[in-house]
């Protein structure tokens, strides 16, 4: 049975595709994007009178664990990721998978 670890990605919401074709291109066999909206004090920006909290893009890539490294690696390279506002990406273990299919190609 294969371990797995999963990469969360979080970018701005223009950028979600970008991570899941760095992260193909590095390996992984593709990723899932959820859209949201970010809190942080500094993603809360005034406009005019109002607020505008930027919408992001949080990306979940499951990679088996022998992958996981380059596979980060090749989304920090894409995204510049540890730039000001360009991302932020984490990795948690993973303990069961279950419905998971591999493609081959």
């Amino acid at each position: 049975m294969n371990k797995y670890q999963c990469i969360i990605t979080i970018t701005p919401r223009s950028k979600g595709s970008d991570v899941v074709e760095a992260s193909k291109r590095a390996g992984a066999q593709g990723g899932t994007i959820v859209y949201g909206k970010g809190s942080g004090a500094a993603e809360t920006k005034s406009f005019f009178s109002g607020l505008l909290e930027p919408e992001k893009a949080m990306v979940i890539t499951l990679v088996e664990v022998e992958k996981v490294e380059k596979v980060k690696k090749g989304i920090q390279e894409a995204l510049e990721l540890g730039k000001i506002s360009k991302g932020v990406l984490f990795v948690l273990e993973v303990e069961d998978v279950v419905g998971l299919t591999k493609i081959d190609g």
